[in-house]
């Protein structure tokens, strides 16, 4: 009987790395797109998150909320990795995981009204989710080799 729940917890583990590895792909890509389309995605979801809530605060609420949902599993993570490089990897992955969200409230505007700060805010939003995206993919292979 365990060993079908181990085999079963495994499959489980290995469809739940490749629906990540999927969503993450698609994330990658969006990042990866001409800055015009770039910046047009940001803003466009952006303003679409920001429309579905009453009020500013409750939008902030709920960015603070998916901060916490991405930050707890890298911390469960590391708990059961137990491995010193792997700990560094996770702190930096935090640094991203925040920066990409807090950047992520920031508002693009027009290529033709592009200044230094707004070009290096895209970049560090970009590098700063692939990043986190690469982080994720990193830790589910280690959990998967490690159960």
């Amino acid at each position: 009987m365990e060993l079908i729940l181990e085999v079963i917890s495994r499959i489980v583990l290995v469809g739940y790395f490749f629906i990540t590895l999927l969503l993450v792909g698609c994330q990658i890509q969006v990042r990866l797109l001409s800055n015009a389309q770039y910046i047009t995605y940001s803003n466009y979801v952006k303003e679409k998150n920001m429309s579905q809530y009453e009020s500013k605060t409750k939008y902030y609420k709920t960015v603070i909320k998916g901060i916490v949902f991405q930050l707890v599993p890298m911390l469960w993570t590391v708990i059961v990795i137990h491995q010193g490089w792997f700990t560094i990897i996770s702190g930096l992955a935090f640094v991203f995981v925040l920066l990409e969200t807090l950047l992520g409230n920031y508002s693009f505007p027009e290529m033709s009204n592009f200044r230094l700060k707004d070009w290096s805010v895209l970049y560090v939003k970009r590098v700063a989710g692939i990043v986190g995206d690469i982080y994720i993919v990193i830790a589910l292979v280690a959990l998967c080799f490690i159960y």
